[in-house]
């Protein structure tokens, strides 16, 4: 049951992927300095010409509690970062949630 559930969740965190490509994808367009100061980053899905695999999720997780300097005067940017984490936040507190539930009523949940 809890595996299906998390079933459910799988779009939410393939739209966070989503977001985070495209937020990418106009830092490298828009801020190509700042892109090639990243490492030259990549998506999860799509990347950006020129981009580096072994940097492709560096950004990742700082950009989930901070907003880069590049990004700060672009609200468009603004906004796909917030849907970003929002969407990992879903996706966090759904896996959280699973496992707590599997812990606390193992048994009863199957």
């Amino acid at each position: 049951m809890p595996i299906a559930l998390g079933l459910l969740f799988v779009p939410v965190v393939i739209a966070a992927f989503v977001i985070y490509d495209r937020i990418i994808q106009l830092e490298a367009t828009r801020y190509p300095a700042a892109w090639q100061q990243d490492g030259q980053p990549g998506g999860i899905f799509r990347s950006p010409p020129h981009a580096k695999r072994e940097t492709r999720a560096s950004p990742f997780f700082s950009w989930l509690f901070t907003t880069p300097s590049w990004a700060r005067d672009d609200p468009h940017i603004r906004r796909l970062f917030w849907s970003f984490r929002i969407l990992v936040i879903i996706w966090n507190i759904a896996i959280f949630s699973m496992l707590i539930s599997q812990f606390l009523f193992g048994e009863l949940v199957q």
